[in-house]
């Protein structure tokens, strides 16, 4: 088995977290001879072989059928079916390929690990335990007749020492249920094993059968019929005896008056159809208050199991199962003593708070893990740290720098604001929109470095046209030709509605110098170099430098 554990290294993590958990979940409950009989019921619901299917196997007595039916009713028959197949992470997906030298199918890993979890329960006496994986390798691999012979073989070990120790009744309803299983596999397991599974699930019945009876001689041959005339007498008075609302008590009455059944009905006089009533529903409110405190127990400790556990993830998990335990607590709502009501009440209250509080601390797990793959996928400490020490070069030049600077943090934004609404707790959100304020302010400092470069670059072209200006200005004759060059080859680059105050006074004093010198030679030809239309023309057609060439 260690081999086969260590070739199964590479299962999903919360698989492997789940299969451990319920593990460790058996070792510390207390599990009663009440489960098994819930596992076959919640099995056969699963693949529809409840009532329609017994219909299938040898005819019944009423009572049998009458106790069934109030036995499904409980909580612990509901709860542990479910427990069985509801979790789709529990539930093994079995490959049903060739055989095994054993006659055991090849499974898939979480098949075989459920498989080999429940022989070595087995082998270690723990039967009631082993009997929630048989059934999941069932459920995985319904056509699979080796596993569900072993698993009646193992039910049948069950029902001889519950008859060894007196619990015929118990005994009885394992076997029948067992039964009820057998005939609705018949119809889906390998051909060549029908007739075996048949021939199972006649034995099975018909030994269920031999123990009702027995019981019901064992309880009419007593002091029962006297105890039931005086409770028939108390009823007919209209003196019914108050629900018990503790463990101990329901308990105690559930076993002196459950042998009071069939004695009622055996014995049922005219008029006597109303006490025989009172007595079934009072046998039934009995069992759900017996099941109201079992699963009150199971939800306090998966309660107290979820708040210790250190993973969000698992908490969730153990949550939902006590949430499945919850809803059936809910459903007996209606026949539980008022103080019980209340107290599902109560426990919806506890469960709805710790599933929030879970449900927050996934949200943490879930965002910080997404938050801390998005910093190392795209690297985004390191880039913010580049941006921060960036500075531009000392010359002076249309070169772009602080622009492509502008465009990688604009970018990097970009992608940040994106993942923000995936982060979908609320202090991972907020260290997300603190790198995006840290980065904004990067850019507002990169912005006012190229609006800078460009003022300087501006000032730059001011002083080469001034200087131009001041070359060609003659005593006699001034180079007007020059004069219009020098405005429209340096000034008529800037654009003057991105310069600072400061930069642009300068260019207005030097544009108004320098044009204040071509009024010499007036003319309205556009064409005629020296003149005021041709510079204004000239200085329109220049392209313009913006802060995107800085």
């Amino acid at each position: 088995m260690a081999t086969g554990r260590r070739s199964r290294r590479d299962q999903k993590k919360k698989g492997e977290i789940m299969v451990a958990y319920i593990a460790l979940r058996a070792t510390r409950l207390a599990i009663g001879p009440f489960i098994l009989g819930t596992l076959v019921v919640g099995i056969c619901g699963l693949f529809g072989t409840g009532c329609e299917l017994r219909a299938t196997g040898p005819a019944r007595d009423s009572s049998a059928e009458e106790r069934r039916a109030a036995s499904a009713q409980t909580l612990g028959e509901a709860r542990r079916g479910q427990l069985a197949t509801s979790s789709g992470e529990l539930e093994p997906k079995m490959v049903s390929t060739d055989r095994t030298p054993g006659g055991l199918p090849r499974t898939s890993m979480e098949a075989a690990t459920a498989l080999d979890m429940a022989r070595l329960l087995r082998s270690q006496g723990r039967h009631e335990l082993a009997t929630y994986y048989y059934l999941n390798v069932i459920n995985a691999d319904p056509t699979n007749a080796h596993v569900l012979l072993e698993y009646g073989a193992l039910v049948k070990e069950i029902a001889s020492g519950k008859e060894k120790e007196g619990k015929r009744s118990e005994a009885a309803e394992l076997l029948e249920k067992l039964a009820s299983l057998f005939y609705g596999q018949a119809l889906q397991v390998d051909w060549k094993f029908v007739e075996t599974v048949v021939a199972k699930a006649t034995e099975y019945q018909k030994w269920a059968e031999s123990l009702r009876e027995k019981e019901y001689t064992s309880v009419t041959s007593g002091g029962d019929n006297q105890k039931w005339e005086e409770l028939k007498q108390k009823l007919m008075a209209g003196q019914p005896p108050a629900v018990p609302e503790s463990p101990e008590a329901a308990e105690k009455q559930l076993r002196e008056w459950e042998p009071l059944l069939p004695v009622a009905r055996a014995n049922a006089a005219p008029g006597d159809e109303q006490a025989v009533k009172w007595l079934e529903d009072h046998l039934k409110v009995l069992q759900a208050v017996l099941a109201f405190h079992r699963g009150k127990s199971i939800v306090n400790e998966y309660l107290s199991d979820a708040k210790g556990e250190s993973s969000p993830t698992v908490s969730a998990m153990i949550l939902q199962q006590a949430e499945l335990t919850l809803r059936e607590l809910t459903a007996l709502k209606a026949v539980l003593p008022p103080a019980l009501a209340e107290e599902v009440r109560h426990l919806a209250r506890q469960l709805s708070e710790a599933a929030l509080e879970v449900s927050n601390l996934q949200a943490k797990e879930s965002s910080e893990k997404a938050w801390s793959e998005f910093l190392k996928d795209r690297s985004i400490e390191s880039r913010i740290d580049d941006i921060k020490k960036w500075e531009p070069p000392k010359e002076i030049e249309a070169d772009a720098a602080c622009t492509r600077k502008l465009e990688d943090l604009e970018a990097l934004m970009r992608e940040i604001q994106a993942m923000i609404p995936l982060l979908s707790d609320f202090q991972v959100r907020e260290k997300a929109v603190s790198q995006l304020e840290g980065l904004s302010k990067e850019a507002e400092r990169i912005s006012k470095v190229r609006q800078n470069r460009y003022c300087q670059w501006a000032l730059q072209k001011i002083k080469l046209a001034l200087e131009m200006f001041e070359k060609n200005k003659g005593w006699l004759n001034d180079n007007e030709v020059k004069f219009g060059e020098a405005l429209i080859d340096q000034l008529g680059e800037i654009d003057e509605s991105l310069l600072t105050f400061e930069t642009r006074r300068c260019y207005s004093e030097a544009f108004e110098t320098i044009f204040g010198e071509l009024g010499k030679v007036r003319s309205t030809d556009l064409e005629r170099q020296g003149t005021k239309m041709y510079v204004l023309k000239g200085m329109l057609e220049k392209e313009k430098k913006t802060y995107r060439d800085f």
